[in-house]
């Protein structure tokens, strides 16, 4: 309790303090006073000696006349400093006694008996260990990822010191920014990664996006031109076909959005994430546009990339040859498929006693919508497995 009052005591001393001293601050402005006369008659003198100098060739006319003008502008600040110094009436020391000691007193008695009416001099304290503060244990994990993120930041940027072409190393450090909300600098990272490597549409997605999201979900010219170069070089990538449609969209192309986001919705998996959001947007440009669901469908481009990965699963297709086929035009990518099935086709006129191959023949011909040649193909497979059950009975 002791250490208690004496707190109070010294909380009262200071709050005294405060009421009191300005009561003493009279010989304090009336020296300002004196100081802002004396700065006056200064900036006069001065301005008499400008004069003087211009008289005598020592200044032109626009150097004496800023000279004058600031000399004019710092009689002014003077002279109102001056008026807005308030007069104040002096003490005797005797009063200003009287005026301390009253006010302490009535400040510690009063203190004193507000605190014995509204508090609880009895109550026991409560030791740190057994109280419950959530909202400092969110700071403190707060604080601690916020250094821990900083830290990689920091670490990400001396390597960059180091090694400034190392595009994953970019790449990164604009995934922890967008992280933390940090748009304006991710983007400037992915540019970055993008000057590197142009043609990567996936880094071309990355870097529209992150110019998306600084601009507060705004898609200007530069960044639906960049969008438009990745996707004629992976017109599958789904980020590219989402901006691509939401940037259309906010140009009032609801037609090409619609195809935008239609092509995602049949090239993705059901289980895809982007899918339900994907839905929305495609159910509001409808209705804004009035156009029927229905004459909306997939690009003959999504179709062929559709059909290369059928092909594809039935091993028709090579990966390094679907993936070479997505970067051609539609042309080029319809012949590429046909090349191929007709490659295998040749191949088992050759070796006919091939029944997987006949199989995967009979898939592709499905898959290019050729009725009558998968008909054959299974027919051959058919046969080729019967004659084996025939001679392996058991």
């Amino acid at each position: 309790m002791i250490e208690f009052w004496l707190s109070i005591g010294i909380v009262i001393f200071f709050v005294c303090s405060s009421i009191v001293f300005p009561l003493l601050r009279r010989e304090e402005i009336k020296q300002s006073r004196l100081d802002a006369n004396s700065d006056i008659i200064e900036y006069k003198d001065q301005l008499n000696e400008v004069d003087q100098d211009y008289k005598n060739g020592l200044l032109n006319q626009k150097q004496a006349k800023e000279l004058q003008n600031e000399l004019k502008r710092r009689i002014i600040l003077a002279n109102k400093s001056k008026i807005e110094l308030p007069l104040a009436q002096s003490l005797s020391r005797r009063k200003y006694i009287l005026v301390a000691f009253s006010s302490t007193c009535v400040c510690s008695i009063g203190s004193v008996l507000l605190y014995l009416q509204l508090g609880q001099p009895g109550l026991s304290n409560l030791s740190y260990s057994s109280r419950s503060i959530p909202s400092q244990s969110v700071n403190n994990n707060y604080n601690k990822t916020t250094i821990e993120i900083q830290k990689k930041i920091g670490g990400l940027l001396d390597q960059l010191e180091t090694t400034p072409k190392d595009k994953a190393t970019w790449i990164r450090l604009s995934q922890i920014l967008i992280g933390i909300g940090k748009y304006n600098k991710a983007e400037e990272a992915l540019y970055m990664a993008y000057k590197l490597d142009p043609n990567s549409a996936t880094i071309s997605a990355d870097y529209a996006e992150s110019r998306i999201l600084n601009a507060n979900g705004k898609v200007n010219k530069g960044t639906l031109n960049i969008l438009n170069i990745a996707y004629k070089k992976t017109p599958s990538n789904p980020k590219i076909l989402f901006y691509l449609g939401h940037g259309k969209a906010q140009a009032k192309d609801f037609r090409g959005a619609l195809g935008n986001w239609t092509d995602l919705i049949f090239l993705s998996d059901k289980n895809d994430p982007w899918i339900p959001a994907v839905k929305k947007k495609i159910a509001i440009a409808l209705e804004k546009s009035g156009y029927n669901p229905l004459s909306i469908k997939p690009s003959q481009t999504a179709r062929t990339i559709a059909k290369m990965r059928k092909l594809r699963s039935v091993g028709t297709l090579s990966p390094s040859s679907v993936e070479a086929a997505s970067k051609m035009n539609f042309e080029d990518r319809s012949n590429i498929i046909k090349n191929m099935v007709e490659q295998l086709a040749t191949r088992l006129k050759e070796n006919p006693n091939d029944p997987e191959g006949w199989a995967r023949l009979a898939k592709a011909y499905t898959v290019l919508g050729d009725e009558l040649k998968a008909k054959k193909a299974r027919e051959k497979f058919n046969a080729l497995r019967h004659q084996e059950e025939k001679d392996n009975p058991n």
